[in-house]
């Protein structure tokens, strides 16, 4: 418990709710810094005036002549976005889709943005540290159990961890 704690409260949270972009019909909806050797990158959820939302990453201070911009719509509705205290070019986020929860993590890897993992259960994640302090993703699903999703450095391992049931 202490670990995850220590974990939730030393993430760099930003939340900014239905601020304007200048000039356009967008509102920034959440966002998330990264600093890397290539340069800044920023995790920004927007949403248009229909209601559709967009993941946009973008190197956005001291960025090198090769970083790509990311682009990604979807219809999930975000909870919050993140970054590791570890400072690993990743941003955990957080989206609701009706009647469950996803988890999305975006990374930066040589000045190219991409997506590391998407999953999702209707039992709400839970999100811990193992013993080299990398997080775990611990999704449960009342007909398949539980599975775990482990950062090793460079992509996600899972593991699944047998029946559960609700209780």
């Amino acid at each position: 418990m202490r670990s995850c704690l220590r974990f939730m409260t030393s993430l760099a949270i930003t939340l900014l709710g239905g601020t304007a972009l200048a000039g356009s019909q967008s509102h920034l909806i959440e966002r998330a810094r990264t600093g890397l050797e290539t340069g800044v990158y920023q995790f920004d959820v927007l949403t248009g005036k229909n209601g559709n939302r967009r993941i946009d990453i973008r190197c956005v201070d001291e960025c090198s002549a090769d970083a790509a911009l990311y682009n990604e719509d979807t219809d999930f509705q975000p909870v919050y976005a993140m970054v590791p205290k570890d400072g690993s070019p990743r941003f955990l986020s957080l989206w609701t889709s009706g009647s469950a929860l996803r988890v999305m993590v975006h990374g930066v890897d040589g000045g190219r943005p991409k997506k590391l993992l998407e999953v999702g259960s209707r039992i709400p994640p839970a999100v811990s540290l193992d013993a080299k302090g990398d997080e775990v993703f611990t999704l449960c699903d009342e007909d398949h159990g539980c599975t775990e999703y482990h950062w090793s450095g460079d992509r996600y391992a899972v593991r699944r961890i047998g029946d559960w049931k609700a209780p």
